[in-house]
């Protein structure tokens, strides 16, 4: 007897929040209908103000129906919105204007046209370059000379002998600990740098058909110590 009484209210429940159903979508139904007898297409051109260009790919927005449109290449555009709506016209480069939809723009002969004001922001000229002029990075380039590094292999060398002493009773022309030294120094890998970015300079320059162009590939303070 309980499960049937159960289900009784159950049922009655159910049939109560079927009807609150029922009655909401049909207020929704006559709601948009009288809605929509208010909404009104806004066929339009977005110029700009002051050169009386047309904006193209303009984003446009009704505040009331949430719909939103773009202007094409010519300006022109098309919208739906609500009488007493407002259109909301958004641009790069120019400040976002928010038109009221009266009576008087509704009775206007369509397309009608909406401008803009340009968004303009007043800088010192600045000039951008890549690299000097070529002359002056092509002197540069041959007038390069390598970092002084500021480690000093004397001191080193006072407080840890044994570190480079070579070693007894083997022929050696020189320290194994001192040719790493010299492979690992950081002159020396500059040096070889330049050397290797003037091989290139020359082959892109040859490659080019401009040789007149190629720079010597060696350093100057090398070929000073070559004629010593």
């Amino acid at each position: 007897m309980t499960k049937i009484v159960n289900i009784t209210l159950y049922l009655k429940f159910f049939r109560f929040v079927f009807f609150l159903f029922l009655v909401f979508i049909i207020q929704s139904r006559l709601y948009a209908q009288t809605k929509n007898t208010d909404d009104v297409g806004i066929l339009g051109i977005l110029m700009s103000s002051d050169s009386l260009h047309t904006i193209p790919d303009a984003q446009i927005f009704s505040r009331d129906n949430y719909l939103g449109s773009f202007s094409d290449t010519n300006g022109r555009f098309y919208i739906t919105v609500a009488r007493n709506d407002s259109i909301m016209f958004s641009s790069l480069g120019y400040i976002t204007r928010i038109i009221p939809i009266t009576d008087s723009i509704l009775q206007m002969k369509q397309p009608i046209t909406f401008y803009m004001t340009l968004d303009t922001i007043l800088i010192h000229e600045i000039v951008i370059h890549a690299f000097w002029d070529y002359e002056t990075f092509k002197q540069m380039l041959i007038h390069m000379k390598p970092a002084q590094s500021s480690y000093d292999i004397s001191e080193d060398l006072n407080k840890r002998p044994l570190l480079y002493k070579a070693r007894q009773g083997s022929f050696e022309l020189f320290s194994p600990i001192q040719s790493l030294y010299n492979l690992l120094n950081k002159k020396a890998v500059i040096q070889r740098r330049l050397l290797h970015n003037r091989k290139m300079y020359n082959r892109k320059m040859i490659k080019l058909g401009r040789p007149q162009d190629t720079i010597p590939s060696t350093l100057d303070y090398m070929r000073d110590k070559i004629r010593q």
